[in-house]
């Protein structure tokens, strides 16, 4: 199972603070909170993964990337490759075409 999944034929996906949050019932270990092609994985942003109660853990948040969750309510993992800021310009320009400059 999979908490948000990206179809492998996708080539252009852009996603903001996606989180996958979960409770397990009985002690379940999944190994991945999102799935997508290696090819848009750059272009999700904090990413995120948070467990909030039960008997399960998550390995991963996205794809082989992310420390696992379990064991801590509330206690979330993050993937952030960049500062925000830096992060943003980046999403700016790529969404606008251009280099620098204001959207």
């Amino acid at each position: 199972f999979v908490g948000y999944r990206v179809a492998p034929d996708v080539q252009t996906h852009n996603a903001w603070g996606v989180g996958v949050y979960h409770f397990f019932k009985s002690p379940v270990e999944v190994e991945f909170g999102i799935v997508c092609p290696s090819s848009v994985e750059e272009n999700f942003v904090s990413p995120l993964s948070v467990w909030l109660n039960g008997n399960g853990r998550m390995q991963h948040i996205i794809n082989e990337s992310g420390e696992p969750t379990f064991g801590r309510e509330g206690q979330a993992q993050y993937v952030c490759s960049a500062s925000p800021s830096t992060n943003r310009n980046s999403q700016k320009e790529k969404l606008s075409g251009k280099e620098g400059g204001d959207v």
